[in-house]
């Protein structure tokens, strides 16, 4: 028998783009703010070199900008891809 098996204990996942159309919720983040940052992580806490270094040069440079954690949703990821 699986340790922690009961559902409370899986991972929850906000969906990106709730009603299923990916690339209309990229579009529409990108319409929303003059710069959005498809990241591994959160501006917060980059997962990756590249994206660490793109939050502090824009933070360097004071760009406000958003970023989208495309490690959260693996639609996202591929989304972004074909974007």
């Amino acid at each position: 028998r699986p340790l922690c098996s009961d559902s409370d204990f899986k991972p929850q996942r906000k969906a990106f783009a709730p009603d299923g159309n990916v690339r209309a919720q990229i579009q529409a983040e990108i319409d929303a703010n003059k710069v959005v940052v498809f990241m591994k992580g959160v501006p917060e806490a980059p997962m990756c070199g590249f994206s660490n270094t793109v939050v502090q040069v824009l933070r360097a440079e004071g760009v406000p900008f958003k970023g989208v954690n495309v490690l959260a949703d693996p639609d996202v990821r591929e989304g972004i891809k074909e974007f």
